[in-house]
């Protein structure tokens, strides 16, 4: 559509007589202009939403949190993107960015596991931890997704493949996966509070008790022997959970054992 306008444009520039050509001229330079800048202006509009709702967040544009990664799917029915604060920030905190096709944008907060309250962790002793989200990534994904439906074009369960898979590399796990389940990954950084070695292990024992026990609601289980989705790069597992009226929640589970290497 773009590159129509623009061959139509020029097309009136150079064939129109002289009195209209700056008028026309000054038209395309602001077309472009405008085009060009309200990708950026949306996001960081619904960036700074995000971040007066949340207050944990901290204050930034769509260039303070850098684009790691961007999926979009058939033929940009919808797009999602992963934003993180900068490396040199402790404990960053990320948010994730959707995109329907009409090109509104919706954003919601993506944690790190600090936020214990946010993801609902099942198990989980570090609930002595003063970081508090006092929300829930399930309410705010249900609130994403809902501003995708209302695009009729969207199946949710694509945006929930895109998701684990193209957007966070998810790993699939099945039965042969249980000793992975049952280990801890070991996560050195500056944490505010460490994770004894027992708690961590009998954490990851209890989580595969759960993840056990809920794999028969997860829709594709049978046809597929997923049982979860193993997110290495933030210590998480994941179980996607489907709903009657289209939608989806996740639970997580968290895997790491935290360990703050100025401790060490």
């Amino acid at each position: 559509m773009k590159e129509i306008i623009t061959n139509i444009l020029f097309f009136l520039l150079f064939k129109n007589k002289n009195k209209y050509k700056i008028i026309l001229f000054c038209f395309v330079l602001s077309f472009f202009g405008c085009n060009n800048a309200t990708e950026k202006d949306r996001t960081d509009e619904v960036i700074e939403k995000l971040t007066e709702r949340y207050p944990q967040l901290n204050k930034g544009d769509s260039d303070y949190y850098r684009l790691i990664r961007s999926v979009s799917y058939d033929n940009n029915s919808f797009e999602i993107q992963l934003r993180t604060e900068p490396d040199s920030i402790s404990d960053r905190q990320s948010i994730l960015v959707f995109i329907n096709s009409k090109k509104e944008q919706y954003a919601i907060p993506f944690f790190s596991n600090s936020y214990v309250d946010y993801w609902q962790f099942p198990n989980d002793q570090s609930s002595k931890s003063k970081k508090k989200s006092n929300a829930t990534f399930n309410n705010e994904l249900r609130g994403a997704l809902l501003f995708l439906k209302r695009d009729n074009k969207i199946d949710l369960f694509d945006v929930a493949e895109e998701m684990r898979h193209s957007l966070l590399l998810c790993t699939d796990l099945t039965l042969k996966d249980s000793l992975l389940i049952k280990t801890n990954m070991i996560n050195l950084g500056k944490h505010t509070v460490d994770d004894t070695e027992s708690e961590a292990q009998e954490r990851v024992k209890t989580n595969y008790k759960s993840i056990m026990k809920n794999n028969y609601s997860y829709a594709l289980y049978h046809k597929t022997g997923i049982l979860a989705y193993l997110d290495q790069n933030r210590f998480r597992i994941y179980q996607f959970i489907y709903h009657h009226d289209g939608t989806f929640s996740v639970k997580c589970y968290r895997q790491d054992r935290r360990i703050n290497i100025t401790n060490i």
